[in-house]
């Protein structure tokens, strides 16, 4: 009850220094209306901001949203769209998701909203071997497309639950995208991640290697990444290595999930010449983001499918301390932030009569 008093009382003084910011932006013109607009919009940013950030991909690529998932119970349904992006002229697109189907069975497979209606669509699941295969062709009237969007969407079912916790690859294979003139068009992939119950840290690779860290810290496998404010921006790094040798032009997913395990941010870039791939967010002023947060990073290299985790604090910022919480709070209602703003304005408008008197 104590924590829960505490931080209630936090986050009051964190929406009357918002209010007070307004108030002092807009006493400079002498107009109490602009206040509570000011107010209103600041107060709607700090419930809701929430940029992110990652560099480009120089070719057309196919990415898994999203690219982790953790699976709680046997029989559960879980939804994998896949993504392509970048792409120019598609005319034709057969790819092959491998998955182990001693743990998952894939239940329905349909296309999605990159092709139009009349797309020629098929699939074919081999339970047996453990492997999907998706085909889509445009129609000869529709033509050839170009951009990003997602071509299918795959629903796995936990058929059998582990007796331990368990990672599996949702690994790509067989890739093949075909422009207009039937030609084989370069791009680039990253596969996914199931896991059974949590997070596992990947085996260490003698030649492979991801290492995901922040601008505080992380560096080296499994390393937490620091502690960091509530608004504060977090710089993601994945550095990126083959026997000791940075990788150029490999595609990099960065997901981040909150202290509730929803995930909040899926974004997938490339390494550069250094074998470094960079994400940012800003995480949002909101009372779900106290607490550990979650971000995993993972790569296809050399055939093989590997990541690292990273996890980091959030706390509360008064001045210029951090303060941790321990509690997850519920949401409020707005109309309590509403509530609020009449009620500061009433008080700033008195105490204004009174020093003209």
């Amino acid at each position: 009850m104590r924590n829960l008093f505490a931080e209630t009382l936090i986050r009051i003084v964190l929406i009357f220094r918002v209010c007070l910011q307004s108030y002092r932006k807009a006493s400079k013109f002498g107009y109490i209306h602009d206040f509570i607009v000011l107010a209103l919009i600041s107060l709607v940013s700090y419930h809701s901001a929430f940029i992110a950030q990652a560099s480009s991909i120089s070719c057309a690529s196919l990415s898994p949203v999203p690219p982790v998932y953790i699976a709680e119970s046997q029989g559960e349904v879980f939804n994998v769209e896949i993504k392509i992006s970048n792409i120019e002229d598609l005319q034709r697109c057969e790819f092959t998701i491998a998955y182990n189907s001693s743990l998952l069975d894939v239940v329905e497979v349909a296309r999605e909203n990159f092709f139009p209606l009349g797309t020629a669509f098929d699939f074919k699941n081999n339970r047996s071997y453990g492997y999907v295969t998706v085909n889509i062709s445009a129609s000869e009237s529709g033509g050839p497309l170009s951009g990003s969007g997602i071509l299918a969407r795959l629903a796995f079912e936990v058929a059998n639950a582990p007796i331990t916790c368990i990672e599996s690859v949702l690994k790509f294979d067989h890739i093949q995208l075909f422009n207009d003139n039937l030609e084989l068009v370069d791009h680039k992939f990253v596969s996914a991640i199931f896991f059974w119950k949590s997070l596992q840290t990947k085996t260490p690779d003698e030649e492979r290697s991801i290492d995901l860290y922040t601008q505080k810290r992380g560096k080296g496998l499994g390393e937490p990444g620091g502690s960091f404010k509530i608004g504060e921006v977090v710089n993601l790094t994945s550095c990126v290595t083959y026997a000791n040798w940075p990788q150029q032009g490999l595609l990099v997913a960065f997901q981040v999930m909150n202290p509730l395990n929803e995930t909040v941010l899926v974004l997938v870039t490339e390494t550069g010449e250094d074998g470094i791939a960079y994400a940012s967010f800003r995480i949002p002023q909101v009372s779900e983001s106290i607490g550990n947060w979650t971000a995993i990073s993972s790569v296809d290299i050399a055939c093989e499918v590997v990541w690292d985790i990273a996890t980091f604090q959030v706390g509360y910022r008064i001045g210029g301390e951090t303060l941790p919480g321990n509690t997850h709070l519920t949401t409020e209602p707005f109309a309590l932030y509403l509530i609020l703003i009449v009620i500061l304005t009433t008080s700033f408008v008195s105490a204004r009569r009174i020093r003209k008197i």
